[in-house]
């Protein structure tokens, strides 16, 4: 059923929980063209204690301390930002209803990142992905000078058949039980993405910036929830495009979310 929200798990792609994921990444530019990103991950302790569960009825870790996010685990993950990226440190979060980690990691050159906007690619569930080629991802154009100019490129979205059929049929008589599906499905789900500038910004054409911070998403999925027409609507629409993402859901409080190919900023 999810996959009528086409465009909306294009940032969530089914995952086997519900609702329990926070995420922020932070990147991080200096006038040379080198950086950082911070990324912040969380999911709910019900989940961690159900792979807690899990680990311990495998032979080959019974025995072994439970630890679902290792460092060395993080700087493997390294390899999933693009060419030379260090790990540099991490630190666990344990609150009350979540735990993940902190993650700090440095680049000398932002041409060669690539930004994997989907949060589930943050859980330990398997191999390190080679991004370089793939289309939907952040990808960074740097030249250095007085002043240094930044290109920002979204994501692509997926080339879908002319003659599919956009609309799906929901009975009047089902969509109380879909809804309630869909909200159990991304109750407390949090994507945030930030580029923050080591510098002064001349010019940019991004919508959302606050000082030396761009904020490239920035969705609550609670807050659309409360929506019910909205929420309706997205339920209803099998190929979700950017475009009517934003005519549907600009009004809503929680969510900032660019929707333009790419940015530029100019800074020094």
């Amino acid at each position: 059923m999810f996959n009528r929200f086409y465009w909306l798990l294009f940032l969530v792609l089914p995952v086997f929980f519900t609702g329990c994921l926070q995420t922020e990444t932070a990147l991080r530019i200096n006038p040379d063209g080198s950086g950082q990103i911070e990324e912040v991950f969380v999911i709910e302790n019900d989940v961690i204690e159900i792979f807690r569960q899990f680990a311990s009825s495998v032979d080959s870790v019974q025995g072994e301390e439970f630890e679902l996010f290792k460092d060395d685990d993080l700087r493997i993950k390294a390899e999933s930002f693009g060419e030379g990226v260090k790990f540099e440190r991490s630190e666990k979060i344990n609150t009350d209803n979540y735990q993940g980690y902190k993650a700090i990691y440095s680049f000398k050159d932002i041409n060669k990142i690539r930004i994997n906007p989907n949060p589930d690619e943050n859980l330990p569930m398997g191999e390190v992905e080679n991004f370089s080629e793939r289309k939907d991802l952040f990808a960074f154009k740097f030249k250095q000078g007085n002043p240094s100019v930044l290109k920002i490129f979204f994501p692509k979205e997926q080339v879908r058949e002319q003659n599919e059929n956009r609309e799906v049929e929901i009975p009047d008589s089902s969509m109380g039980l879909v809804m309630d599906e869909l909200s159990e499905f991304f109750q407390g789900i949090k994507i945030r993405l930030t580029l923050e500038v080591n510098g002064e910004i001349e010019e940019t054409d991004a919508a959302y910036i606050n000082d030396n911070i761009l904020t490239l998403i920035d969705i609550d999925f609670t807050e659309i929830l409360k929506n019910r027409d909205v929420l309706e609507k997205l339920a209803r629409n099998k190929l979700m495009s950017m475009k009517n993402f934003k005519e549907m859901t600009e009004n809503i409080p929680g969510i900032k979310f660019e929707y333009k190919d790419e940015l530029t900023v100019k800074f020094h």
